[in-house]
Order: structure tokens, then C-alpha cells, then sequence
């Protein structure tokens, strides 16, 4: 849900935020959020989704952008347990990801948005 302070303390929903196609059940979307200026990260780190969604504010509501997915097609590897946006940068986790370092040691992955298109 996206809420916005009009005046004072006056609190308006403004919106709510979700994939289009629904992941399955477990796919904990919204478990953890990331947002600067315009760009809110969403991703579902449940087993097996390996996606993030981007939103951001359009004239006629919010839109959903890109979405950012693990090139691995094995799921479990948590990602987007964590994830941040600064800028036009978008950082996601992937605490169980196998890596040369070995199975289960975790990466990050990151995106540079060029343009906000869906």
C-alpha cells in the first residue's frame, strides 16, 4: 500500500502495489522494500520466484516496470531477501545463491535503470 501525507497529518491511500501475474502463495512479495525518490523495489523472495518488481509514480497512478530476475532457474537462493535503491541503482540479495565460492554462499546483483518503460 502506498500512502500519501496531504495536510498535516492527513494520511490518504493512494495506491497498492502488486505484480501483475501473481507469484505463487509463498513468494513472501512485500517481505522487504526498498524506495528512493521514485523508484520503489519490490521483491519476492520466496523459494522459487527469484524476482524483484520495480514500481513508480506515473500521472495516472503507479506503474510496474521492470522485473528483475536471478539467472539462476533453480529457486531457494533467497533472492531479494534484502534489497536497496539508491538512484537509478538497484541492489538485490541472494543469501543462498551457489557461487564459485561454493553452494549456498550468497551474491548480490546489480541493476542500473536506463529508462523506466513497462
Amino acid at each position: 500500500m502506498v500512502f500519501k501525507r496531504s495536510a498535516g497529518t492527513v494520511w490518504t491511500n493512494e495506491a497498492e502495489l502488486s505484480p501483475d501475474v501473481a507469484p505463487y502463495e509463498e513468494a513472501h512479495f512485500g517481505e522487504s522494500v526498498a524506495i528512493d525518490g521514485a523508484v520503489v523495489a519490490i521483491p519476492a523472495p520466496g523459494s522459487y520466484v527469484n524476482a524483484c518488481y520495480l514500481f513508480t509514480p506515473w500521472a495516472t497512478g503507479w506503474r510496474r516496470g521492470a522485473i528483475l530476475t536471478l539467472p539462476s532457474e533453480e529457486g531457494g537462493e533467497g533472492f531479494g531477501s534484502s534489497v536497496a535503491v539508491s538512484g537509478r541503482s538497484v541492489l538485490v540479495g541472494a543469501p543462498y545463491d551457489s557461487t564459485p565460492a561454493g553452494d549456498g554462499a550468497g551474491s548480490a546483483h546489480v541493476w542500473t535503470i536506463t529508462r523506466f518503460v513497462r
